[in-house]
């Protein structure tokens, strides 16, 4: 950051050496332009991206306000996210609580855990094989996740100790399945409401969620085989490198090894918990040996269909 900085400094050195300037305003009008320029020039560890169209794909609110560089396709038909794990997870959800509502909510404000477990086994977030004994909604990342962000999406709700569907809720229920415009308003809460350091003991390194749509640009420069997870990983933090000095400040443990946490915290928020859960890729994992599995990835029909570039 600071061989950044100085790099910075000794251009605008450069820039004004021999300039005479008449006012403080002219002075400042050529370093507006000059800054300008610079902030549209193509950085290579953008892959190309200016930084000016990094700090509005970093920092822009709505994913609309993006069209002139990146359209997300709200108007495909309803088969197209029919597999979506998200999806089939959400209506499966809806589908059973519109059954069994009004649902008496824990002590603890959580839900009952016979429906949890009954989500829990549905949902299957751990390997084949595998067993878990679910002893309350805090147990399963999956279900109290999904929870969070259907009550975000105001299609459930929590009134006087009960979940109940909302209006919206039971729509979707009565139409037999999630239309794209709902899996918009499932990607946007997910991708702008939702924490996605709630679900893992990594710190917050909040770069992972709020540079996804850059992520999503370097899967699209990607081949269409399956890569290795490190290579995308490694691509991440080359672009945003503070990224390393947030998980060695505030790592506690993973600060051993803040690249090693940076990139496990990305393949884990964004490839498997985003990517993978909303359909853009497919991945393989192979075991190598204990607590060391390789991840390969490559994007999925439904990526190049709902996610079209114009970079």
């Amino acid at each position: 950051m600071e061989n950044k900085a100085r790099q910075t400094l000794d251009e605008i050195k450069e820039a004004i050496q021999g300039k005479d300037f008449a006012s403080m305003d002219e002075a400042q009008d050529f370093m507006d332009q000059f800054m300008a320029k610079r902030n549209s020039r193509p950085v290579d560890d953008f892959l190309g991206l200016s930084s000016e169209q990094m700090h509005r794909l970093l920092h822009t609110r709505s994913l609309l306000d993006l069209n002139d560089m990146v359209v997300f396709n709200v108007g495909l038909e309803p088969e197209a996210i029919e597999d979506v794990p998200i999806v089939k997870n959400t209506f499966y959800f809806l589908s059973r609580l519109s059954k069994l509502e009004p649902l008496k909510v824990t002590q603890k404000g959580n839900l009952p855990l016979k429906f949890t477990r009954e989500l829990f086994e549905t949902f299957r977030e751990l390997p084949e094989g595998m067993e878990f004994t679910i002893r309350s909604e805090q147990d399963t990342i999956s279900v109290l996740s999904l929870r969070h962000i259907l009550k975000m999406c105001k299609w459930i709700k929590k009134e006087k100790k009960h979940f109940k569907l909302t209006v919206q809720g039971r729509k979707i229920v009565k139409r037999g399945g999630l239309s794209t415009e709902d899996f918009w308003v499932l990607f946007c809460t997910f991708t702008r409401a939702f924490n996605w350091g709630f679900q893992d003991g990594y710190p917050q390194i909040w770069i992972v969620q709020s540079g996804f749509v850059f992520s999503l640009y370097l899967m699209h420069q990607m081949v269409r085989e399956f890569v290795d997870a490190d290579e995308i990983a490694d691509d991440f933090v080359r672009a945003f490198p503070l990224s390393l000095d947030e998980a060695e400040r505030d790592g506690g443990y993973f600060s051993m090894d803040p690249l090693r946490t940076v990139k496990d915290c990305f393949k884990l928020r964004f490839l498997e918990r985003f990517c993978e859960y909303f359909g853009l890729v497919n991945i393989r994992r192979e075991k190598r040996k204990i607590h060391d599995t390789k991840m390969l990835f490559k994007k999925t029909d439904f990526f190049d269909s709902f996610i079209q570039w114009r970079i």
